[in-house]
This record gives structure tokens, C-alpha cells and sequence, in this order.
């Protein structure tokens, strides 16, 4: 048998096989360490994310609220009813429901509390 694989492929080309399967082989090796790599800073990315978003909710909300406010403020302003007049505290407007809370902001449109 051992002659026969000899005469029929030469040892040139089992060389050739063998070092492009070594190649192939080490290549395969490299990616898995570049993807368990990845997934390693992946996962210190997200618990950094978390401990950050943990320590700066308030903040986040806060920034959240304001910024909202100022699109709302720059909608109603943009309106010709409400053109020119200020709006510091929105409450009972036609156009909008605020619903602030601790832990939420919701801004609903005074459509969805139509009864149709």
C-alpha cells in the first residue's frame, strides 16, 4: 500500500500538501485568537458601558429631559399659534402630552388618546 501511495503521488506533493495544510492550520489558529480577543474587549467594553451608564443615570435623564424640552419648545414656538410666546412649564396643550416622571420621560401624541 505504502508503495503504491509513493508511486502514485511523489513526495514532492505530499510535501506540498502537508505545508499547505500546516499553512491553512495556523491561519485557522490565528483567527481564533483575533475572535476571542474581540469578544474579551467586547465584553470590557459592555461592562464599562454599564458601571457608566450606573454612575451617570441621573445625569443621563436629566440631559435627556432638557434636551426634549427644547425640541418640544422649538416645535411649539415653530407653530403659528404659539409663534413668539414662551413656554417654560407645559401642561394642558392640545398638541402634546408630558408626562414626567423620576424614572421616565414619555411624550405622546394627543392622537393615541382619542377614542375613534
Amino acid at each position: 500500500m505504502e508503495q503504491w501511495l509513493n508511486d502514485t503521488f511523489p513526495v514532492a506533493v505530499w510535501e506540498k500538501k502537508f505545508f499547505e495544510i500546516k499553512k491553512m492550520q495556523l491561519k485557522r489558529e490565528e483567527e481564533r485568537k483575533l475572535e476571542a480577543m474581540r469578544e474579551e474587549q467586547e465584553r470590557i467594553l459592555e461592562e464599562l458601558a454599564e458601571q457608566w451608564l450606573s454612575n451617570n443615570a441621573k445625569k443621563l435623564y436629566i440631559y435627556i429631559r432638557y434636551k426634549i424640552a427644547l425640541e418640544v419648545k422649538k416645535d411649539m414656538e415653530e407653530r403659528p399659534k404659539y409663534a413668539g410666546k414662551s413656554f417654560p412649564f407645559i401642561t394642558n396643550m392640545r398638541y402634546a402630552t408630558v408626562v414626567m416622571r423620576d424614572d421616565f420621560f414619555i411624550f405622546n401624541s394627543t392622537f393615541a388618546h382619542r377614542n375613534i
